[in-house]
């Protein structure tokens, strides 16, 4: 309808509406490329070989810093050395320089042609802000790019062996649904980065899977957790032996009586194996997330947006969860598996 002369009524917009998840997706993707960018702009014409220490953050934060890392230098044609020698995972007794090489065949990549030893300027990146910026960059990759760079990047054989000879044993032959329960881990307080789910909220929904057999391994922090599950559900619980806090301490505070380096090598670990599940139940973590990166065609449901408070988070429109949903996801997964 024309406007009237002398109108001061705005002009309509055509507005996109896009669901949550898909406007965040959008959001993600769209800051991704930006940062992308950005860091490969300031990267370019530096030296020859890009250093990266680790961050003083949690394991799969420096995961995907180190994933970013590759990436950026892949698309720069510069080389890569992880220089992670600090913090939790750091392990003095050991003889490697970097903890990345703990769980990796080599902390050096050589992206730009030849291999190691290279005779090469190196540029050490030391701001913390701008590690934790490319740290941010990995999560928010497409599945398949950080797939590719994380396999290019070589877990140790003994540790790909470890998980082979699991699945082979207790998972290939079961639907198993993968459950990451994040119970202690900065779920509260001034540090809190995620919520904390209840244990009902993941009952409920493994009550309504009566239909379907299933076997479940289990990725938590949370020693009550795990035994919860297995008062209910018998055998069908499956989990590593790791170290668990049965008082709600953050296990990352309880070292003193667990090597620091099996600490990394658990949570990679756990992260492979749910990885290798048919569905994953997961919460607002960076090791499920890696999960997803180790196999990018999971199905998947985040309980931490699933279950969110009307209110929190980035969108308002965020639904409550809905236990029956989840449920016939999960079945329908099951159904496409075995028709």
């Amino acid at each position: 309808m024309a406007e009237r002369p002398g109108s001061t009524r705005p002009p309509v917009k055509h507005r996109i509406v896009l669901m949550p998840q898909a406007y965040r997706r959008m959001q993600r993707a769209l800051s991704a490329r930006w940062t992308f960018s950005r860091l490969s702009w300031a990267f370019r014409g530096k030296a020859e070989t890009l250093v990266i220490p680790n961050l003083d953050a949690g394991f799969f934060a420096n995961y995907f810093l180190a994933l970013a890392a590759y990436r950026i230098c892949q698309h720069n044609r510069r080389n890569l050395r992880l220089n992670f020698d600090k913090g939790p995972y750091f392990d003095r007794r050991r003889p490697e320089s970097s903890w990345w090489s703990y769980y990796h065949e080599t902390d050096r990549y050589a992206l730009a042609g030849g291999s190691w030893p290279l005779s090469s300027t190196e540029y050490t990146v030391t701001s913390p802000h701008l590690l934790a910026r490319i740290a941010r960059l990995g999560t928010r990759f497409d599945r398949q790019v950080l797939h590719q760079c994380a396999s290019a990047m070589r877990i140790r054989h003994d540790i790909l062996a470890q998980v082979d000879a699991f699945c082979a044993e207790k998972m290939a032959r079961f639907f198993t649904i993968g459950i990451h329960y994040r119970g202690t881990d900065k779920v509260s307080g001034p540090l809190k980065e995620s919520m904390r789910i209840d244990y009902e909220q993941v009952t409920e929904i493994l009550d309504r899977l009566v239909e379907i057999p299933f076997r479940l391994f289990v990725a938590t922090d949370e020693q009550d957790f795990l035994a919860l599950l297995r008062a209910r559900h018998g055998d069908r619980v499956l989990s590593i032996d790791a170290t668990r806090s049965a008082n709600h301490e953050p296990v990352h505070l309880r070292i003193a009586g667990t090597s620091s380096s099996d600490l990394g090598r658990e949570a990679l670990l756990d992260a492979l194996l749910l990885a290798r599940t048919s569905f994953l139940l997961r919460c607002d973590s960076n090791l499920s997330l890696a999960s997803l990166f180790f196999n990018p065609r999971l199905a998947t449901t985040n309980l931490s947006d699933a279950f969110r408070p009307v209110g929190e988070g980035l969108s308002p429109r965020v639904l409550l969860g809905d236990p029956d949903t989840i449920a016939n996801r999960i079945v329908r997964t099951y159904s496409g598996a075995h028709p």
